[in-house]
């Protein structure tokens, strides 16, 4: 039986995922990897199948039983300019035929909000004519910090209509750092 995501869920249960288990030191493939596994997992669980390869260079989609993109993710490790992301992954993610889309980078504060400001606009004026209704989009944001004075990640999530209208208010959600590296391979890079 398939159950719809639920992408306020989908965000709290990968906040919750990662607590404890990320250091904020190393860059790389490993933490794309990571959460990957996380989305396959949470895919499996809600009856969706996945494909072990990139679907049209879109890290990871979620198949239904009757063959439709439930959800399309992007996880963005490398570009850290707003108007890059826009052009590259947001615009990809608009152009694809899915229910839920999701993109998660890591960029400074500056950034985000010129990201949050422009996707609004892009999502509305570019998007085809012929759309799901339910179309919904969630962008995470996430970047180092500290809280009571210890290293911890923060992750802030945003979510869209289809027709770039914000469907709600952005949410953060903080992270505790890992004590020590107990798993290295889930460190992600400095933005």
């Amino acid at each position: 039986m398939v159950t719809e995501p639920n992408l306020e869920k989908l965000f709290a249960d990968f906040c919750e995922h990662f607590n404890n288990k990320l250091l904020w030191k190393r860059k790389g493939k490993p933490l794309t990897k990571a959460i990957l596994d996380f989305f396959s997992a949470e895919a499996g669980k809600l009856g969706y199948r996945i494909e072990k390869e990139e679907y049209m260079r879109l890290d990871q989609v979620w198949w239904s039983e009757t063959s439709d993109i439930e959800l399309a993710l992007e996880h963005e490790l490398q570009e850290r300019r707003a108007g890059k992301l826009i052009q590259k992954e947001v615009r990809h993610l608009i152009d694809i035929k899915a229910h839920r889309k999701v993109l998660i980078a890591y960029l400074s504060e500056p950034d985000e909000r010129t990201l949050v400001a422009n996707v609004q606009n892009w999502i509305g004026t570019h998007r085809f004519k012929i759309t799901y209704p339910a179309e919904e989009y969630m962008i995470v944001i996430g970047r180092p910090t500290t809280k009571e004075g210890k290293r911890v990640f923060l992750y802030r999530r945003y979510l869209f209509y289809y027709t770039g209208a914000p469907n709600g208010q952005p949410k953060d959600y903080i992270i505790t750092q890992a004590k020590s590296p107990l798993d290295p391979t889930l460190n992600p890079p400095e933005p």
